[in-house]
């Protein structure tokens, strides 16, 4: 958890305990998004309650809070079919980004081959750009000459990496090597360890050298 910074009428206010996810195991429903598609929401009472409006505000579904204040949303066949449509409108865009942005006409040969089963017909897209494509294509800016800091003595600087777990153990039941290259003379030390817990050990061992 953390703290961000958001800007508002009366100047920036700081909201406490937001939740950041590397690797979420679930999906996140936008709110927003369920808006936008003529749905209402009403918070209270530790519940969450998604009304229909285009069906007279039927109520679709009520999601209680859980301890960590958030609301877990289980789709049945009944509340999914109306609900699962919000995330992504083109599917052609959808598949694109789940086949690790690939290009829109091996795409279409996929479908047109029939090589993958359920895959839709796919759509030309031409007029949108994927800003992901686009950043993975940009060249990258060098490196500036001359600012680039250098030891200029022994063990000033020493670069260090861990490598590991490693599939097949070695012949001392090690699963990691850890080095430490000095930037002045070049000299690498490569260490051995059964466990990541030694790195602090280890490097205790080499300062003491």
């Amino acid at each position: 958890m953390g703290v961000i910074e958001v800007s508002t009428n009366e100047g920036s206010k700081k909201v406490n305990g937001i939740y950041y996810t590397p690797n979420p195991t679930h999906n996140l429903l936008s709110v927003g998004q369920i808006m936008e598609r003529n749905y209402k929401l009403v918070f209270e009472n530790a519940q969450c309650k998604i009304y229909d409006k285009s069906h007279g505000n039927r109520l679709v579904i009520n999601v209680a809070m859980t301890k960590n204040r958030l609301f877990h949303l289980k789709f049945s066949e009944n509340n999914g079919a109306q609900l699962a449509n919000v995330a992504i409108n083109n599917k052609s865009w959808l598949w694109h980004l789940r086949y690790g942005h690939l290009n829109f006409t091996n795409l279409r040969l996929l479908t047109s081959q029939a090589m993958v089963c359920g895959l839709p017909k796919i759509e030309d897209n031409k007029n949108e750009v994927c800003k992901g494509c686009a950043l993975g294509k940009h060249s990258r800016s060098k490196f500036p000459r001359g600012e680039a800091w250098r030891a200029s003595k022994p063990l000033q600087l020493v670069h260090i990496d861990l490598c590991g777990p490693m599939k097949t153990l070695s012949m001392g039941k090690h699963s990691y090597f850890l080095t430490f290259i000095d930037d002045f003379s070049r000299m690498c030390w490569i260490y051995f360890l059964k466990s990541k817990d030694e790195v602090l050990c280890t490097f205790n061992i080499l300062r003491i050298m």
